[in-house]
């Protein structure tokens, strides 16, 4: 996880973005030998080729690729949300939706009605659409109908279970912290492959988040 939400649907900056100790005894039971090595669950190859293959049983699928899977023959009915540790629970993953913002760069240009017209449309349920199906990523409209498979079944995945994709989080660079995507695969890296002590790493891993959590909420 890169964060946690409250109840009332905002970002929770006071707690860890991870349980170390839960994370860290999962890892040990799950994922890692009695060594300390890796059992190979993760493979530090080309996962979606391995898919593709057929040398792994399931992959991992987003809004961004989703539609080079249906290209290569598989049907997005299978689709669904990546379990949990626990039987019948779900783990988090990012729900995310394509969407339009009006920001001053208009206004200091003198164009700012023919953006918020141009921002209208996209709101419209014709406008979101056809982006939608140009994007492929689910539209921020849910009046929207009419959508691409992978679309549907990802968006039916995201309800289930998700947590919002928050961008000024994810993409961290405060007061030279990383990224989450950056973050979460040295995290990967360090225990999967280098074999160093797990729950130092989940704790090197919060801390670099909670300042992105801290400062990212504030411009939200």
């Amino acid at each position: 996880g890169a964060y946690q939400m409250k109840t009332n649907g905002k970002v929770d900056t006071t707690k860890n973005p991870n349980d170390v100790k839960a994370f860290s005894a999962n890892v040990k039971k799950y994922l890692l030998k009695a060594n300390g090595k890796s059992n190979g669950f993760f493979t530090t190859g080309d996962c979606k080729q391995s898919f593709l293959d057929g040398k792994v049983p399931y992959a991992v699928i987003g809004n961004w690729e989703w539609s080079s899977y249906e290209d290569a023959g598989f049907s997005m009915s299978t689709v669904q949300p990546v379990p949990g540790v626990k039987p019948g629970t779900y783990g988090s993953a990012f729900g995310s939706v394509s969407g339009a913002l009006l920001t001053s760069f208009a206004a200091t240009r003198s164009n700012s009605s023919g953006a918020k017209a141009l921002l209208g449309y996209f709101a419209s349920k014709l406008g979101a659409k056809k982006y939608a199906l140009i994007e492929k990523r689910g539209p921020a409209n849910k009046l929207v109908s009419g959508l691409l498979p992978g679309q549907v079944a990802l968006g039916k995945a995201a309800l289930l279970a998700s947590v919002p994709q928050i961008g000024p989080i994810l993409n961290g660079g405060f007061s030279g912290s990383k990224s989450y995507w950056e973050t979460s695969g040295a995290l990967w890296d360090n225990i999967l492959v280098k074999g160093k002590n797990v729950s130092s790493e989940a704790n090197k891993f919060n801390k670099i988040m909670k300042v992105n959590v801290r400062e990212g909420s504030k411009l939200l």
